[in-house]
């Protein structure tokens, strides 16, 4: 449910323009507000013991027994066998609550949800929460008071609850008890953490930002809080790594640079065109001097062009709206203060969601043990992907080849279904940590032998990644359609602005309008948009490597 929309609806806003984000004044995710220091950094602890209560390691051994090299299996039996000692060491519920709750504060309790929220049961079970935290709190000093909210009360009683629970007038620490209330679109006061007893499964991104959301607040740029007072997140329920939510805040990627380098140009903008500065005083202020340094390294190289065939339509567009945008502040033309990227991984740490420990070793293991069990299904995959290449393409013209697709709208037929889940299969593969660190390797000019010493490959690994590296290069021409679908309508839009006049007033589309920049995804282009998307696709062109080859050899 995504209130921002049903908002705008409500507004006067079309589907059109919702789908456009027109209704958005700016889109910034949490990881971005908290590096920017818009909003508080939370202290999220995990419960490391759970592994052990949770079937988490009982399904890790499983996996580990379906290894069929026996070397390796052996290995990561020992490697099991370290953890599972160490996780019996750990700390419990009771005592990660004991250092981390205070005394009189409020805290949120999501727990699990099981049977009809708007009956009987789930009052039962609240007091059975009540009396398990309880438990959990004995001879700890804390005396707790509990409230709940339920799908079972009235709207008047879940007010009450709510109220007792924002007021000051207990000096005792209050328990909110909830399992989907309180998930969005309510602002508690006062609140000092969540207790995290409901599982979320992997693809809960949404609800693990919107639950987490109710103690994250807006930081006065000039008053940020003490850490000893940032809230605390005790998530029992290892939603944390449940989620993998860690590689998502690590990741910079170039959409959230675009929404980023936008808040930083606007600040620019407010302050007289004057740059932050790394040296303030100010956090935020140093928060967006490092960001803005850190776009105008990624990015620089840019500014006269993209030469690089494996980027996407999607990302070419993001980066030239980023180098559109940093030209308002001229970024790309200024000196900036020179921050290491050990000073700027400082200013901008995000901690809080990274795995650590032995939470860190549990889901290292688990992640090597399914992509080794995982390369069976890989090869059988490719061999099937080879078939299917050779009854579609085989005889045909080169240009025409292409790999199975992987957004095939309105399915009709098994050929389609089958060519989905091959494409699927494709993209998985592409997306392994075997085939990232190949073709890490072979962009630094390593040999075959380096790449297996520096990523630790075995031979297999390598012969796999190199079949599927095969498939792509003798059908993947892909790009190839695309550029010939340009060409097309570049010719259509020149006979369409020039056909009729004078040699002397011809030319191909323009790569840059003043105060234009290209279409999102789902928005209706203006013919302006047209002439800059056919502009840059044009000079993309020629700054490819068939263009250059081609000119090369006619010289």
């Amino acid at each position: 449910r995504n209130m921002a929309d049903e908002i705008a609806q409500k507004l006067g806003y079309t589907d059109e323009e919702i789908r456009a984000e027109k209704h958005i004044a700016t889109k910034i995710e949490l990881k971005e507000a908290i590096q920017l220091g818009m909003v508080v950094n939370p202290k999220v602890v995990s419960c490391e013991y759970n592994l052990l209560t949770d079937g988490s390691m009982e399904n890790l051994a499983e996996q580990i027994n379906e290894m069929e090299d026996e070397n390796e299996r052996k290995k990561k039996l020992e490697q099991y066998d370290r953890l599972r000692k160490n996780l019996e060491k750990a700390k419990g519920i009771p005592e990660i609550l004991q250092e981390n709750l205070k005394e009189g504060g409020k805290y949120i309790v999501f727990i699990p949800v099981g049977g009809n929220e708007e009956g009987k049961d789930s009052i039962d079970k609240v007091k059975e929460w009540e009396k398990q935290i309880s438990e959990y709190l004995k001879n700890s000093g804390i005396e707790p008071e509990y409230y709940s909210m339920l799908g079972a009360y009235s709207d008047k009683e879940n007010e009450r609850q709510l109220e007792g629970f924002e007021s000051e007038k207990s000096d005792k620490t209050k328990f909110m008890i909830v399992m989907n209330k309180l998930n969005e679109g309510v602002h508690v006061d006062g609140v000092n953490g969540i207790l995290w007893f409901r599982p979320l499964d992997e693809n809960s991104k949404i609800l693990y930002k919107q639950q987490i959301g109710r103690v994250i607040t807006s930081v006065d740029p000039d008053n940020p809080p003490k850490d000893e007072d940032r809230p605390v997140v005790m998530d029992f329920a290892n939603n944390t790594e449940r989620v993998e939510i860690d590689k998502e805040i690590k990741s910079n990627n170039r959409k959230n640079d675009l929404e980023l380098l936008t808040i930083v140009v606007n600040w620019v903008k407010s302050h007289g065109d004057n740059l932050p500065q790394v040296t303030s005083t100010s956090n935020q202020e140093k928060r967006y001097a490092a960001t803005l340094y850190r776009i105008q390294q990624k990015y620089i190289e840019y500014r006269n062009g993209i030469d690089n065939e494996g980027i996407t339509e999607d990302e070419r567009n993001n980066i030239e709206n980023i180098i559109a945008k940093g030209e308002e502040i001229e970024l790309w033309d200024r000196d900036l203060e020179k921050i290491t990227k050990e000073e700027s991984d400082k200013i901008l740490e995000v901690d809080s969601f990274e795995l650590k420990g032995n939470l860190h070793d549990f889901v290292e293991l688990e992640n090597e043990v399914k992509d080794i069990n995982y390369r069976k299904t890989a090869l059988k995959n490719i061999m099937e992907i080879e078939e299917w290449c050779k009854e579609q393409f085989d005889g045909k013209p080169e240009y025409s080849r292409r790999t199975p697709r992987t957004d095939i709208k309105g399915i009709k037929t098994a050929k389609e279904e089958r060519e989905l889940r091959l494409g699927k299969a494709l993209n998985k593969f592409k997306q392994r940590t075997i085939w990232e660190n190949y073709q890490e390797g072979k962009e630094k000019g390593l040999s075959r032998e380096k790449i297996k010493q520096e990523y630790g490959m075995r031979e297999g690994e390598i012969a796999l990644v190199e079949r599927y590296e095969r498939v792509i290069e003798e059908y993947d021409y892909g790009n190839l359609n695309i550029q010939a679908d340009n060409i097309i309508e570049i010719e259509k839009w020149c006979k369409e602005q020039f056909e009729g006049k004078p040699e002397y007033s011809r030319r191909t589309p323009s790569l840059g309008i003043k105060g234009i920049i290209a279409a999102k995804e789902g928005e209706e282009e203006t013919e302006e948009q047209r002439e800059l998307r056919l502009g840059r696709a044009l000079r993309r062109f020629k700054q490819s490597t068939i263009w250059e080859n081609y000119q090369e050899g006619k010289e």
